[in-house]
Parts: C-alpha cells; structure tokens; sequence
C-alpha cells in the first residue's frame, strides 16, 4: 500500500514538474524575444527572422501547457504569451484567438484588460480597421482600462492617419503621451510623432515634441536618434552645412556606433539634395558595404538606384542598384517599389532595342535626306512612332527626363507630319511642357494640334466640343433604340426586321452601329423566326462587314453552333419535304 501510494505522489510530482518545465521554457523564449524585438526596432525597424523564431518556440511550448496541462494555474499566461508571440510573427487570427479565448476562460486574469487592446491590434494589422477602432472605442470608455490607455490612444492615431484624419490622429497621440507614465514609452510614442511631422513638413511641430523627448529622456541612444532628426530638419530646410556638421560629429563618436547606419545613410541625402553626386554615391555604398541585410542598406540601394536613374540615366547600375534592395531586405517598401523599377527598365531597354532594329532596317526613318525604302511601309512607320512614343512616355513620366522626352515628341511631329498618331503626341508634348512650367510653348503646341488637327479628339476636347463621329453613333443608338422600342419589345418581330433593313439601306451608319445591325436581324431570324437561313446569312454579313467588333464575335461564335446543327439535320435519315420547301428560302432583301 505504501509503494502505490508513493509511486502515484511521484507521478503526480513528476507531472507537476514538466508542465512548470514548460512554461519556464516559454516564459524564458518569450522574454529573450521580446528583449531582442525591442533592440531590432529601435535600430532596424522590424523583427528578424532569429527573433521570430524565438518567438515560435515560445508559443510552440505556451501552446503545449494550454492543450496537455488545461488544469495549470499558467495557462492564462500560456494564452498571453501565446497570443503575443503569434501577434509579432504575424499570425494574427491565431493570436486573436488566443486572446478572445483569454478574456472569456479568465475574466479575472492580470492581462484581461490588455488582452482587448492586443485583439484591437490584431484587427487593425489584419486590415478590418473599423472593428479595431470600435474595440479601442469601447476600451477608453472603460476606466478598468486606464493602465493601457496611453498604448490604446497610440493605435487610435495611426487608425486616424490610415483614414488622412491628420487633426484626429494628432490629438490621439498627444493624449497617448500625456496618458503615458513610464518615460521609455512616452519618449517612444513622442519620438514617432517627431517622424510623423517630419514626413509631413510639419518642423516647428517636430521640433516641439523633439524638445520634450530631451526634457524627459536620459536614455543615450534615444537622445542621439533625436539629434538625427535634428540633423533631417536641418537638411528639409536646406541648412546643409548644419547638418553635414552635426552628422559628422555624431559619426566621430564611438558612442553612436548603433546610430551609425543611420547617420551614414543621411549624409548621403545631404549630398544628394545638394546635387553632389559622387560624394552622395560613396555614402550610399558605405552603408551597402558596411551594413549588408539591414534595412538601411536596403534603402541605400534603392536611394543608388533612384540616383543612377533619374541623374545619370545609367539604366544598368540603376538595375543592378534595385535588384540589391531585396537582397538586404525583402519585407520593405522600397523592395516592392525597386521591382517595379526593374520592370521599368527592362521593359525599356526592350524597347530601345526594337527601336534600334527597325532604325538600322529602315535608316530613312531617322534620315529624311535618304531615299525612302520600298519596304517601310506606312504601318512600319506607324509601329515605330508608337515605339518612339512610349520610349519618350518612359522618359517623361517614369525616368524623370522630360527633356529628352520632348525632344523626341518635336523630331517626331517634325519627321511624321501626316501620320494620324501625330495628334496624340502633340497633346503629349503640349502635356508635358504645361507640367515642367513651360506655360506658352504648352499653349503653342496646343495651339498648333487645334489648327493642324481641328477635328481630332483631342482638339475637340480641348474647345470642349463632341467629336461628329460621337454625334452621329449617338444618333445611330437612339435609331435602333426606337425601333426595339416599337417593335421587338411589342413582339412585332417582321416589321422590327423590315425597319433595320431600311436603316441599313437609308442612313449612314458608323461601323459599329452597322455590325450591330447586321447581326440583330440575324439573332431575330434565328431566335424568334426559326429561319435558320436567314439567321446564317445575316450572321454571316456581320462578320464580313467587320470581324473586329464584338457583335462579329457573338455572330462568329453563332454560325459555329447553327453549323453543327446543320450537319445533324443533314445526318438525318428522313426529312418532311414540305418542311424543307418552306424553310429554304433565304429572306435577305
């Protein structure tokens, strides 16, 4: 009896301590986590992938208390740390779940109250942004809640800015600061708000909260990042010396050594405001060089990228710059914006090489003085303006260059007078000298396409006239209208058909009110007449007329389908004779 008695208190013992084994295990990743993320987004930004997956583990053995041991005492702080380790690797339905099932199994739990603020945060992060605000709504209301009240207002202000309610958003955020106690997280939220202004122009504001930040702040690293800022204003307000000086004397102390990615990478965007290419480019390379696989090498190589083309219209560097930006970081901004730049410049540079060949095929295209070649014809001339048209858009509005896209739209209309594209390039031309302030030679290419191109539509919308052929589909569409209208609605179906004969024997119809036509009478035959003849015909003569439209496609889809009905008629052993006499003849006047 004894030995049973003891094997069962060592059973019991034994699973008491492996279930505390393993909250102490999670409780230790979760702390050494959660240090590490705070480290990594002061000096990064955001979490790495070591970190998450410290938080992985955290929640692997929070979740094993939760499901083995159900009975624990922990499990509320399983669920919390659960909860938050999802939230920070970004699983947020799972870490809503572990939240929600907190508050309502543990209504007494320390994290009650916090876990509403996570689930709040949770839907803001998962984009369902009105239930986010409605929870922290409903959160301030509730005096319970005035711990968190700081962190709760915070999330409020960037909902605001999400929506561009900027007055809202700020009122939130000094209200989180002055509902904040602990100094290291009143200093955190004031100094977003310092980036916040800066992103917004708004420096006398800016340098407001920065001052505050050196009132209440002693931590070192949050004093020299606040120093950067001053350094950004410096430079927003073309101060470039002052803030050149400040950088470099903040770079000369073995103190800042954490800031320095930072500081290197604003130097760079001194040099470069102030059009010092070559010093800005050593910059940009120190910290690609210096600080691989961080967010600011990332930026660097995107800032590079950005600097080879758009100032130096060196389109391979500017590639090989954007192609890097992912290499460092991928989770970024600037990665999604590097791709689509690479597109850019591949899709361009396949460009100018179809423009080179037709160029080196047919010289007189760039070389009026020489013999025209009997193969460029007038579509190979039309293909290579629309060519050397999107190649100047490239430059215009995606390179930065309008210079060299404006000489291309004047070589263009002074090379190709007569072809009918020329009216679009000229409305370009005037378009892009109106947006570089070039207000009277926009107004004389302007004038220009309205005198050599009057009924072009884009000198008809330009004198805020309808183009005739748009008058005159107008009038096409009201003439079928009525004639629907009064006949096929009314089920007159023969006398609808004699109408749209007429129409198309008696007024001018556009083409596409014409195609329209056409194959109305055939799907009248065919649906309402059974005169499958007739129906063939007609569908027929919408085709021939214009197999370009999309009545051409519905009649060509038709005749497909009336062909295979053909062919099993025609399989048919026996057929009513008189049926066949009556159903031949072709009604096509």
């Amino acid at each position: 009896m004894r030995k049973t008695f003891s094997l069962i208190t060592f059973l019991i013992f034994f699973s008491s301590c492996a279930y505390f084994n393993t909250f102490y295990n999670a409780k230790t990743y979760f702390s050494d986590a959660s240090k590490r993320l705070e480290t990594e987004m002061a000096k990064e930004g955001k979490i790495s992938r070591n970190t998450a997956d410290i938080f992985e583990n955290a929640s692997l053995k929070a979740m094993k208390v939760i499901e083995k041991y159900p009975d624990s005492k922990y499990v509320d702080d399983a669920m919390y740390i659960a909860g938050v380790s999802n939230f920070h690797v970004a699983k947020y339905t799972i870490a809503r779940s572990m939240f929600s099932r907190l508050v309502i199994e543990y209504p007494q739990s320390p994290y009650y109250a916090e876990a509403h603020l996570w689930i709040a945060r949770c839907y803001y992060e998962s984009g369902e942004k009105d239930i986010a605000f409605k929870m922290l709504e409903t959160f301030i209301s509730d005096p319970k809640n005035k711990a968190f009240y700081g962190d709760a207002m915070s999330l409020a202000g960037y909902l605001a800015l999400d929506e561009n309610q900027e007055a809202k958003a700020f009122e939130y955020f000094n209200q989180a600061v002055a509902m904040t106690n602990d100094i290291r997280n009143k200093s955190n939220i004031l100094f977003e708000m310092s980036q916040i202004y800066i992103d917004r122009i708004m420096l006398d504001e800016a340098l407001d909260v920065l001052e505050q930040i050196e009132d209440i702040s002693i931590d070192p690293e949050m004093l020299t990042r606040v120093q950067l800022q001053y350094a950004k204003i410096f430079r927003i307000q073309k101060m470039y010396q002052e803030s050149e000086d400040l950088i470099k004397e903040m770079l000369a102390n073995e103190n800042n050594k954490p800031v320095f990615p930072d500081l290197e990478l604003e130097l760079a965007q001194v040099y470069f405001q102030q059009e010092k290419l070559d010093q800005a480019i050593i910059r940009y390379q120190t910290v690609v060089d210096n600080y691989p696989n961080t967010i600011q090498a990332a930026k660097a190589s995107f800032y590079l990228g950005e600097l080879y083309l758009y100032s130096m219209g060196d389109y391979e560097r500017a590639r090989n710059a954007f192609v890097a930006v992912s290499q460092h970081q991928r989770n970024i901004t600037e990665s999604t914006l590097a791709q689509s730049k690479i597109n850019q410049i591949g899709r361009y540079v396949s460009l100018s090489k179809e423009l080179s060949d037709l160029e080196n095929k047919y010289p007189s295209l760039i070389n009026s003085a020489l013999e025209p070649d009997t193969l460029l014809t007038a579509a190979v001339k039309t293909n290579y303006l629309k060519k050397k048209f999107n190649k100047a858009e490239y430059l215009a509005f995606d390179f930065h260059n309008p210079d060299s896209a404006l000489q291309i739209y004047q070589s263009l209309v002074n090379r190709f007078p007569e072809d009918p594209f020329i009216p679009q390039i000229l409305n370009t031309w005037s378009f892009v000298l109106g947006e570089n302030g070039d207000s009277i030679r926009s107004d004389m290419v302007r004038n220009r396409l309205i005198r050599d191109y009057p009924y072009s539509v884009f000198s008809l919308k330009h004198l805020g006239r309808e183009h005739p052929d748009s008058v005159k589909i107008k009038e096409n569409q009201d003439m079928i209208f009525k004639i629907e209208s009064e006949y096929f609605n009314q089920g007159r179906y023969l006398e609808g058909i004699d109408a749209l004969k007429n129409l198309l024997h008696s007024a001018s119809l556009d083409t596409l009110s014409r195609s329209q036509v056409l194959f109305r009478i055939g799907m009248e035959y065919d649906r309402e007449l059974s005169n499958m003849d007739s129906a063939v015909f007609y569908y027929r003569q919408t085709v021939d007329f214009n197999d370009k439209t999309r009545f051409a496609k519905k009649g060509k889809s038709r005749l497909q389908e009336l062909n295979l009905i053909i062919e099993r008629l025609i399989e048919t052993p026996y057929v009513d004779s008189t049926e066949t006499e009556n159903n031949s003849v072709i009604d096509h006047e």
